[in-house]
């Protein structure tokens, strides 16, 4: 936040704020979701099973809504069955783990949505989620001239 052309490039201190915010929301919701998988991904590992380990897809695709049921059913269900117990256990108990139910009963729409083309527009046009270089186009150049600037002077003087 200090620097303010770091600051620009990130959309400015307004978006830079939300989307700090909107980024630990998201992470906070999704990281259960992830415990869960990476967990079974251990496990399958352990027991000698294929991890169905696949290369990732970095493409623009929308990922259709029956995929993400199928991956996701099993998170929604236990994070619904968390809410549940928690709250029949005691009601500090089930606000305490509110982050965790709630990313996993959550687990297919969130994934459904990061996975829409319209959303990431959405979040674009809020200002959103922007990393260096995505606002302004750095010079490649300036960096450089910069680091050379000195030594031609020292050798001009």
């Amino acid at each position: 936040m200090a620097n303010a052309r770091m600051r620009r490039e990130a959309g400015g201190a307004f978006a830079l704020t939300n989307g700090v915010i909107c980024e630990i929301l998201f992470s906070a919701l999704l990281a259960p979701v992830l415990v869960l998988m990476q967990t079974q991904i251990v496990v399958d590992v352990l027991l000698g099973r294929d991890s169905g380990w696949v290369a990732q897809q970095r493409g623009e695709q929308e990922v259709p809504l029956g995929v993400v049921v199928g991956q996701h059913r099993g998170h929604t269900l236990c994070g619904i069955a968390l809410a549940v117990g928690t709250y029949m256990l005691s009601v500090q108990v089930w606000l305490w783990l509110l982050p965790v139910w709630l990313g996993l009963s959550l687990a297919i729409p969130i994934a459904w949505l990061t996975s829409q083309r319209e959303a990431g527009e959405a979040a674009r046009r809020a200002g959103l989620f922007f990393i260096a270089g995505e606002t302004e186009r750095p010079d490649p150049v300036e960096p450089c001239a910069e680091l050379i600037a000195p030594g031609i002077e020292n050798r001009a003087g």
